[in-house]
């Protein structure tokens, strides 16, 4: 059995956003849906035929079409003669290739190399086909009737909801969407309104060009960034959005387009000559580095001479030897932080994470009153990092109260930023920050700038490497890598990429930047 969150259902290996609160049973499949918590059984595993499977379902987990299609292959009892496949784009460029025209999802595999798409019409297909009566199906009708038509009108109501944002009249799409995420209607969207508003985002995008299919839960946004600046070319904040997205998506053509643009309407703004000055440093662009902060010495001495203070202090700290071991004797109240990477579905760490694990647990005997903190959620797996690694301490002796497992971040900053009040809380002044030794030195960048900042005394952290997965050069080549991310994601956790934000560190950033990194 399985249980899942958020009115997920596994059908065929798929998951499926089905929440309706009733209970079916398809022979062998029985699905309980309660509040969005739900549990599939299969008595007995599941049975497929023998032989080849007679027709090919390329769905989208996502896709209201793929859903009413596996409701009614499951109500047909058609699942057994069916595989069900997640289609990459390189998938769909192929079956485009031999249709003839553009594929998306759903679309059926038959008869060895025959290809049909559109949901409607691959269920009359397979209804005359089989014998089915689609009218008689009080399933297929229930779901039609109930949220799928409820979520289809919400689709396709949201273009025009969002070309009426405003007093006067209609605005193209790329003003209705940036207007839309603004929700604090500063004239500017911070990270926080871009990711509350992704489903808004990929919603529109459907609604204009009604694709479904997705590799990157950014590529909506950066197509309605497309949009907005189409229509607006001389929109600064248009071009400081295209600005965050670059640095979550690491779209270096397009920030640095973003900045160019910015710099075009806005001679000297100083937020994108020090990013553009950052992300030339990280990838050895030396000549352009040079010239960015030649504009930005006459732009303003302070932030340049702030910003060459960045560099120096992450120079420092790659160029401080790594340890792998941790000293005994330390008296003042430690915490252990172990940062996560990814395991195996049924939790077996990976070669990365278990070197973490293994020096996590050293530390973990040498102060045996210290709590452990693991990071991370499900990522690479379908097993939370966090829990995978607290079930290997576990395993091995260290016990269940003293580990706190943090999940809610999404990146090694946000881990920091959630566990910094519990440190506060604890009054706890050193920490022991252990991860695999050549992410070591850029994690030890973030930590000391999150725990810089705010009230609170200054947060100590040591570091310790555990065992690396990569030897020889490829441990060389990967730590030249890390060593140039490192200025990046500095400027990330500094949120020197927010607008907002920088305008409020500007007058204390010479300070900021000093405080960083305390060796």
């Amino acid at each position: 059995p399985v249980e899942t969150d958020g009115g997920a259902i596994g059908v065929g290996g798929m998951l499926l956003g089905v929440g309706f609160g009733i209970v079916i049973g398809f022979g062998l499949y029985h699905v309980r849906f309660r509040k969005q918590r739900l549990r599939l059984e299969c008595s007995g595993g599941l049975k497929r035929s023998a032989s080849k499977p007679i027709y090919v379902l390329y769905a989208g987990p996502r896709c209201p079409y793929s859903i009413k299609l596996i409701v009614f292959l499951a109500e047909a009892g058609l699942l057994e003669v069916t595989q069900i496949v997640h289609p990459t784009q390189q998938d769909l460029d192929k079956i485009s290739a031999k249709m003839g025209k553009k594929a998306g999802v759903p679309t059926l595999k038959f008869n060895d190399d025959s290809y049909m798409n559109e949901s409607d019409h691959i269920i009359d297909y397979l209804a005359k086909t089989h014998g089915k009566n689609r009218l008689k199906m009080e399933v297929l009708t229930m779901f039609l009737s109930g949220m799928y038509r409820d979520y289809m009108d919400m689709h396709s109501k949201m273009y025009d909801i969002a070309s009426k944002i405003g007093t006067h009249g209609k605005l193209t799409s790329g003003c209705a969407w940036f207007k839309a995420l603004d929700k604090d209607g500063d004239g500017n969207v911070s990270l926080e309104e871009l990711l509350d508003g992704l489903n808004v985002t990929r919603l529109l995008a459907e609604a204009r060009r009604g694709a479904i299919h997705e590799d990157s839960k950014w590529v909506h946004a950066v197509e309605q960034t497309d949009e907005l600046i189409r229509d607006n070319p001389n929109f600064v904040e248009g071009y400081r959005l295209r600005l965050i997205l670059a640095t979550i998506s690491d779209n270096y053509t397009m920030l640095f387009d973003a900045a160019d643009n910015i710099l075009r309407l806005k001679p000297g703004d100083h937020q994108s000559l020090l990013l553009k000055a950052v992300y030339c440093k990280s990838l050895g662009k030396t000549a352009e580095f040079e010239e960015t902060m030649k504009l930005m010495e006459a732009s303003s001495a302070t932030i340049s001479n702030a910003t060459k203070s960045l560099m120096e202090q992450v120079d420092g700290i790659w160029e401080h030897p790594i340890k792998t071991s941790i000293e005994s004797g330390i008296k003042e109240k430690l915490s252990i932080l172990a940062l996560g990477s990814p395991a195996d579905d049924d939790g077996t760490p990976r070669p990365r994470l278990l070197g973490t694990l293994k020096k996590t647990l050293e530390v973990a005997k040498t102060y045996p009153e210290a709590e452990i903190f693991v990071t991370g959620g499900a990522v690479s797996s379908s097993m939370p990092e966090a829990i995978a690694m607290r079930n290997w301490l576990v395993k091995h002796g260290i016990s269940k109260n003293r580990i706190i497992m943090e999940m809610k971040a999404r990146d090694t900053v946000g881990n920091y930023v959630e566990i910094l009040p519990m440190l506060r809380e604890r009054n706890i002044k050193k920490v022991v920050l252990v991860t695999v030794l050549y992410h070591l030195q850029r994690s030890s960048v973030l930590a000391e700038a999150v725990f810089d900042e705010g009230e609170g005394d200054e947060i100590e952290v040591i570091r310790i490497g555990g065992e690396s997965d990569f030897v020889g050069e490829k441990l060389t080549q990967r730590l030249k890598v890390e060593r140039a991310a490192s200025y990046r994601d500095l400027a990330r956790a500094l949120r020197l990429y927010e607008q907002r934000d920088f305008k409020r560190r500007c007058s204390r950033f010479t300070t900021a930047v000093k405080k960083i990194i305390h060796l």
